[in-house]
């Protein structure tokens, strides 16, 4: 947790930029990973839209009282937590790697797209 701190990030959502500092910004198109954490509880996997999870700067406190309800998805409700849904994300922020499914990607910027269709997806 020490080396835990904000970064400044510039996040294009659709053509619309977005600046800040954030402890973390997570874009999924299921709702969980990391061992069931609920990281983009509203998201659907066939609604054509990526979920955007916008974590602004908090305090080492407050990021200990916010991150169990990661589990239940109800970080939703903490006024810090922002969330987006786009089609065509590019996340940039100076120094800092982008990762997906806990897999390192490499350096940021990154660009995230939806492709329709692109993967056949059976669920009840």
């Amino acid at each position: 947790m020490r080396a835990f701190s904000p970064v400044a990030y510039r996040v294009v959502i659709d053509g619309i930029s977005y600046e800040d500092t954030a402890m973390l910004v997570s874009i999924g198109n299921g709702i969980s990973y990391g061992g069931g954490m609920r990281v983009c509880p509203n998201a659907l996997v066939d609604d054509g839209e990526l979920d955007i999870t916008w974590l602004h700067e908090v305090s080492k406190a407050t990021f200990m009282r916010v991150f169990p309800t990661v589990y239940k998805g109800t970080h939703v409700n903490n006024p810090k937590v922002q969330m987006f849904r786009g089609k065509l994300i590019t996340v940039e922020a100076t120094g800092q790697i982008a990762y997906a499914d806990g897999e390192r990607l490499g350096p940021l910027p990154v660009e995230v797209k939806v492709v329709p269709g692109a993967l056949r997806v059976l669920a009840r």
